[in-house]
């Protein structure tokens, strides 16, 4: 069984574990077993279909891009460019009043509901969603490069 094993997988130690697997199987799926045909076949599908799974399995992993974190890190200039936006977006907000600034920093940097946001500045959630709207509206004009950005 384990030169079998080995013969499909090419390595020793796979060979041992999968020939052990492959008994384990072969006792737990014996009441499976037809006695009127030939037990060589039978233990030999057992063992093909372990080894294959294997194989598999390690095909899987080695196609899987290499992971650091849980995630796989994006190229450098995917990085530079990030950077870059952030402190585009970065300029432009500070380029807005203080009270835009404010409203956006709280619904788009730190995820506050508008109950929230409405609370915190003492306004209506009309209100809020019209100074949301044209601070938004603001914010998009400094990213296009608009040379005025009213407060």
């Amino acid at each position: 069984m384990r030169s079998f094993c080995r013969r499909l997988t090419g390595h020793e130690e796979d060979a041992n574990d999968l020939a052990q697997d492959t008994l384990l199987r072969a006792t737990k799926g014996l009441a499976a077993y037809d006695p009127d045909r030939p037990f060589a076949p039978w233990i030999y599908r057992i063992a093909r279909n372990a080894c294959l799974n294997h194989l598999e399995k390690q095909r899987v992993r080695a196609a899987a891009p290499p992971r650091r974190g849980g995630r796989s890190d994006p190229p450098p200039d995917v990085l530079v460019a990030r950077r870059e936006e952030v402190l585009r977006v970065r300029r432009a907000l500070m380029a807005l009043g203080a009270e835009d600034r404010r409203l956006l920093t709280m619904k788009l940097v730190r995820g506050l509901g508008n109950d929230e946001i409405a609370r915190r500045l003492g306004v209506s959630r009309g209100a809020l969603r019209t100074r949301a709207c044209r601070a938004l509206a603001r914010l998009r004009a400094a990213l296009d490069g608009e040379t005025e950005v009213r407060p």
